[in-house]
């Protein structure tokens, strides 16, 4: 968290922060999670004008709490307003001299949030609480879901479409406490509850709120808990859960607090179906920008490339687009039909990759991908990156007016790195009509793979 100067960005200082806390409640595909943020202001004798920080949320999650509270007693809830009339609104409690917030979602990137705090008082303790519901993916590695608690704003090529610099707020000097109680539906018993981003202690038979109130065991509950009191995350947590009979199909009904007669419905149904039979052309959009240079990211692509190239049936048209501050195509006149000549040529061309090619400029290609493709075929892209790029929304309107008025056309993504932007990559999926894929490998130790969906 940092106090924010309005009249001079450089002037900026950093507030401690004293405990950070995640409580997550995970019912069958959905998620519920409290995140709770707690700093000081060490000042004495000095209030704060105004305070900023910037945070990542898991892409696609609704925000349906927040609440900041001042010294224990001086609470403060919010409500929902268009972006302006909220800023009105926080500008006008700020300038009455009260303690106000102003919570907001960046427009250009979907995935990064901001709080602001205005007329901080000296000395004061500030705890702030985040409530955000969220569906959870299919893990294809684990054959389960993949819960994540994103934890880190990547660098991203590009301006940051905020008023302050993206900044890494500081560790908490009490450590980082992470809770995830699980229940799944009556008959879907838990099979396993594992990270393989992070050290955690598991509990079968019940959630940690469930074993304070002496509810009763059940295989279809468990609670995981970070085991390690570390300074800071320097990767996303992520949470495997494996449970029998998940891919049946549930619904969820659940009363209005307040309101009487109103309810929620969910349902989830798994399609099994045969998808029809097509030959369109495929492209694969590689990132070979500074970003992927970190010693695992460049290998695991080439890696996933050879193995996306092996399975290519004979015959299909396919091409191969590198690209960074610019860009190139393997076979510069259109794609070519798969063969054992071009495919040696694809083969050696991978091979030879590096992240050598500047900064990471999607558009451009991708655009001219759009413009070259064989307009008598359907096309699918594939995009391989790490998604560290500020502006998303360009991207994402320039899928969504191709699809439109050419129509064929399919974007996948695979995200490559413990950092990779999901907001980036399930966003150009949705608006190509794919899917994305999740890569995630840590550095040093082994590393870990795991794929999403």
């Amino acid at each position: 968290m940092t106090i924010h100067q309005p009249d001079d960005m450089a002037l900026r200082k950093y507030l401690p922060q004293v405990s950070l806390s995640v409580h997550a409640h995970i019912i069958s595909s959905t998620s519920r999670t409290t995140l709770t943020q707690t700093f000081t202001n060490p000042s004495s004798g000095k209030a704060i004008t105004e305070l900023r920080y910037a945070f990542p949320l898991y892409d696609g999650v609704s925000v349906v709490g927040f609440v900041c509270t001042i010294n224990g007693d001086r609470v403060i809830r919010g409500v929902v307003q268009e972006r302006e009339q909220a800023s009105q609104t926080y500008n006008a409690a700020v300038a009455r001299g009260e303690t106000a917030g102003l919570f907001e979602q960046l427009p250009a990137a979907s995935d990064v949030f901001t709080t602001t705090i205005g007329n901080v008082p000296a000395g004061a303790e500030i705890k702030v609480d985040i409530t955000y519901l969220g569906e959870l993916k299919h893990d294809a590695e684990a054959d389960g879901t993949r819960f994540t608690i994103p934890t880190t704003i990547a660098p991203r090529y590009g301006s940051y479409p905020g008023e302050m610099l993206e900044t890494n707020v500081a560790g908490s000097k009490d450590g980082i406490d992470i809770v995830v109680d699980v229940e799944m539906p009556r008959g879907s018993n838990i099979k396993s509850v594992q990270s393989p981003s992070h050290p955690i202690a598991v509990t079968v038979g019940n959630t940690s709120t469930g074993a304070a109130s002496g509810a009763a065991m059940s295989l279809e509950k468990a609670s995981a808990t970070l085991s390690l009191r570390t300074i800071e995350l320097d990767q996303d947590f992520v949470l495997h859960v494996v449970a029998t009979d998940f891919g049946n199909p549930i619904a969820l009904l659940e009363a209005h607090p307040t309101i009487p007669n109103q309810r929620a419905l969910m349902a989830t149904l798994v399609p099994k179906f045969n998808l029809p039979s097509s030959r369109p052309e495929i492209v694969f959009l590689c990132d070979r920008s500074g970003s992927m240079d970190d010693g695992y990211k460049i290998p695991n692509m080439k890696t996933a490339l050879h193995v996306f190239l092996k399975s290519l049936p004979v015959g299909v048209k396919f091409n191969i687009c590198s690209f960074g501050s610019n860009h190139e195509l393997l076979f510069p006149k259109g794609s070519e039909s798969y063969s054992a000549s071009s495919l040696d040529k694809a083969t050696k061309y991978v091979d030879g990759f590096g992240a050598n090619f500047g900064g990471t400029e999607i558009y451009r290609p991708l655009e001219d991908i759009f413009k070259k493709r064989w307009v008598d075929m359907e096309l699918e892209v594939f995009l391989l990156t790490d998604g560290e790029i500020w502006d998303q929304e360009s991207l994402i309107k320039m899928i969504n007016n191709y699809n439109e008025n050419q129509g064929a056309i399919r974007v996948f993504t695979l995200g490559i790195g413990s950092d990779v932007s999901h907001a980036l990559i399930e966003g150009v999926a949705r608006a190509g009509n794919g899917f994305s894929q999740t890569v995630v490998f840590e550095g040093g130790v082994g590393g870990y793979p795991s794929g999403e969906n």
